[in-house]
């Protein structure tokens, strides 16, 4: 069943619906979020207010819904983040990061997202959006009202730039 028909479904009375969509971009939302903003408490209450606006606003999604998700997502993780600190270059969130995705070697996971988080934002979200949330190209492009190509382009040049410096500073290879 595609996001649409959950809607829809949700929207006739169908709980069932919207735990199923729930249960899709649950996780999608929040690795987003945490990716951004680098810190595990901000990213949960950032995901938290936007499924809220989400269900709120559900009535009035012309297009998909999780593209719709994403959009309100986006701009909460983008106040948020003006607002915060983390912009400023404050404490890497490795600790965060670790509780959350489990088993990673300490020094290798600071090393990849302190060089993630100096890439920048629009760059950051791109490289978030299709490696972590699993969007297309063609699907981010939509998010940020931007053509395919400056998707394409963001991407390359964001991963030039990991690939890089990630050389420089660990010695890894591609």
């Amino acid at each position: 069943m595609n996001d649409r028909e959950l809607i829809k479904q949700y929207l006739n009375g169908s709980d069932n619906a919207f735990d199923l969509f729930y249960k899709k971009y649950k996780d999608k939302v929040f690795r987003y979020a945490l990716g951004v903003l680098c810190d595990y408490t901000q990213a949960e209450e950032v995901a938290a207010i936007s499924w809220k606006k989400f269900v709120e606003k559900v009535e009035t999604i012309n297009g998909e819904p999780g593209g719709y998700l994403f959009a309100i997502l986006r701009s909460k993780v983008l106040d948020s983040f003006r607002c915060s600190s983390i912009n400023k270059g404050d404490d890497v969130c490795t600790d965060d990061l670790e509780a959350y995705v489990g088993n990673i070697d300490h020094a290798e996971l600071e090393i990849v997202f302190e060089e993630l988080r100096a890439l920048p934002l629009l760059q950051r979200e791109v490289v978030l959006l299709k490696h972590i949330g699993g969007y297309t190209v063609n699907e981010i492009a939509s998010l940020h009202d931007v053509s395919n190509e400056t998707v394409k382009s963001r991407l390359r040049y964001a991963l030039e730039k990991l690939r890089c410096r990630l050389r420089l500073v660990g010695g890894y290879d591609d």
